[in-house]
């Protein structure tokens, strides 16, 4: 089993404000659902502010009774939709940086 490094990990925060600045023209647009005691947060990533088709989706859950659940789980979907792209340089170490 290979040993987990935390110095080679990117956080989600990371991940958004580099993307975001290497991708000024892009956009982003989140949807929230709630089911029971959880709630679920798709987000969509658009390369321009007037693509139709996103580049890439992320999706995350956290349980409402978790403090700030509906933050934590937009910024894990956001991140999730970064990696989603398929680019090196956004997955969840900082090798590809």
């Amino acid at each position: 089993m290979m040993a987990f490094d935390l110095e080679n990990y990117m956080t989600a925060e990371e991940r958004i404000e580099l993307f975001a600045a290497d991708n000024p023209d892009m956009r982003m647009a989140s949807y929230q659902h709630v089911e029971g005691d959880w709630v679920f947060v798709k987000v969509s990533i658009y390369k321009t502010k007037n693509e139709v088709d996103p580049w890439a989706t992320g999706l995350a859950g956290e349980n409402l009774k978790t403090q700030f659940a509906v933050e934590k789980a937009e910024t894990s979907a956001y991140a999730r939709a970064i990696t989603n792209t398929g680019l090196p340089k956004y997955s969840t170490t900082k090798e590809g940086v």
